[in-house]
């Protein structure tokens, strides 16, 4: 049976995001504090930022990136990488690098891939995740020029493995075409599993481009930090796109020390396990929980406008996805605040 790709259509604004806190607290005004902002799926025990940052970052230029480059070789085990101002950077780049294109986005997902390709003329349609795990995902490749993946999904958590990406980029490499790989939630899943579906570390084709976010990861995201990893000719390509100095000497530092922090590397996916438990056994006595990562959990609702309304009056804020009647819960830092979800739950009887 031939796969039939979704138009983008209703795609004629910019996508909505969690995360924007002053629009909530205005939409809000009347909801306790502190806001337990959950919409945005960040570690919510993020990474000391050092209390000394050097006095010169500020008064001077970013000096080649040679430095936070050697640290995330290493750490990404890939020496063909350009830092990025997250991977939302790259996210804009991509899209001026091709002649107009035919470009598949996951139907659920990070929608701004979808947006920013669109935007620039191209023509954009959606797959779901069977099209792709499917006998017959060479007929999705044979129609268009670069497909998008994002893995892990963001907010389903569906898991493409290494293999199956592998074969992806080889047949779209042959005639001419790209695969796109976000990967923004992986560096938070356990090793074993990056090993079997991560694409960071074997980027050699022209056909590939892996991207990484540290925002998710490290919860620093305002310092606005990732990479690109793709092949010597694509990264030129792409570099000269970016500009000049297009990362902050001080995210560039905070970046390095991130990377180089290897206790807190070792640490942190033990210490995320416990809020993660502790709250997808709360948010199951209340949901069917239809999709997960390490950072988030993603629930069925018949009601998703109705019940993020009456969280958000509580002073907590999740992301919706009407359409698909889904609400992703980002995780809780502490115990105050899963015992004020669960109160909420309680007395909203949801």
């Amino acid at each position: 049976m031939s796969i039939v790709l979704q138009n983008t259509d209703d795609l004629t604004s910019p996508p909505v995001h969690g995360g924007d806190v002053r629009r909530i607290l205005q939409e809000y005004p009347d909801a306790p504090e502190p806001l337990l902002d959950l919409s945005a799926a960040l570690n919510p025990l993020p990474w000391a930022v050092p209390d000394r940052i050097p006095l010169q970052l500020f008064h001077h230029l970013p000096d080649g990136y040679d430095e936070l480059l050697l640290s995330a070789c290493s750490f990404y085990q890939q020496d063909n990488l350009w830092p990025v101002n997250g991977s939302q950077q790259a996210i804009e780049v991509l899209p001026r690098l091709r002649s107009e294109s035919v470009i598949a986005v996951p139907d659920s997902g990070y929608q701004e891939h979808a947006w920013c390709w669109k935007k620039q003329g191209h023509s954009v349609f959606r797959y779901q995740a069977e099209d792709l795990i499917g006998d017959n995902f060479y007929d999705l490749l044979s129609q268009i020029d670069v497909l998008v993946v994002i893995n892990p999904n963001n907010p389903t958590g569906q898991l493409f493995s290494s293999e199956r990406l592998r074969l992806c980029y080889q047949y779209l490499a042959e005639k001419g075409g790209w695969l796109i790989v976000d990967e923004a939630f992986m560096d938070i899943l356990p090793v074993q599993i990056q090993k079997d579906a991560a694409l960071i570390s074997e980027v050699a084709s022209d056909g590939l481009w892996v991207l990484r976010s540290l925002g998710k990861y490290s919860g620093l995201a305002g310092i606005r930090s990732g990479f690109v990893a793709s092949s010597v000719n694509n990264l030129q390509l792409f570099r000269l796109q970016c500009g000049p100095w297009h990362m902050s000497a001080v995210t560039a530092w905070l970046t390095q020390q991130f990377l180089q922090d290897k206790r807190w590397h070792e640490n942190i996916k033990t210490e995320l396990y416990y809020c993660f438990s502790k709250q997808k056994t709360l948010l199951q006595h209340y949901f069917s929980i239809i999709g997960e990562t390490p950072l988030f959990l993603t629930c069925q609702s018949s009601d998703v406008t109705g019940i993020q309304n009456q969280l958000a009056q509580s002073g907590i804020r999740v992301r919706a996805f009407p359409e698909q009647g889904w609400l992703r819960f980002g995780l809780l830092r502490d115990n105050s605040g899963h015992h004020r979800l669960k109160n909420t739950l309680k007395q909203k009887a949801l």
